[in-house]
């Protein structure tokens, strides 16, 4: 029983204790803020890419299926299936989908930033 008391009341490895503890957790969090740091600019790279076939599509719009799995190819995305309007396609862990909708963008400033694109709107220009 004195044993007991003494241990509890002995302070002098304390700082051992205490780090032992929490360096797993630490770890751990610096682990999940890499991934997190990781994923995001995976996305900022995905959306570079396709924020550019959006252009190039655009640039060419009477082809802008071909235009759009060229600049994807160019970068790196070979494998991709185009989605058809209506239909359904689900993403792989080896082949992303994409949807092509051209329309008309009308860029005036008066009009609400959603309500901008019009899907399917003839004379295409977006």
């Amino acid at each position: 029983m004195a044993a007991t008391r003494r241990l509890v009341a002995d302070r002098s490895a304390n700082f051992a204790v205490m780090t032992a503890l929490c360096t797993p957790v630490a770890l751990a969090l610096t682990a999940f803020a890499i991934d997190e740091g990781s994923l995001y600019n995976e996305r900022r790279a995905a959306q570079s890419i396709v924020d550019l076939a959006a252009i190039t599509a655009a640039s060419n719009i009477t082809n802008a299926q071909q235009a759009v799995l060229t600049t994807l190819a160019d970068n790196g995305i070979t494998s991709v299936a185009v989605q058809q309007q209506g239909t359904t396609v689900a993403p792989t862990a080896t082949k992303a989908v994409v949807q092509i909708v051209p329309g008309r963008y009308t860029g005036v400033s008066t009009i609400a930033a959603g309500s901008r694109f019009e899907a399917g709107k003839l004379p295409y220009n977006a």
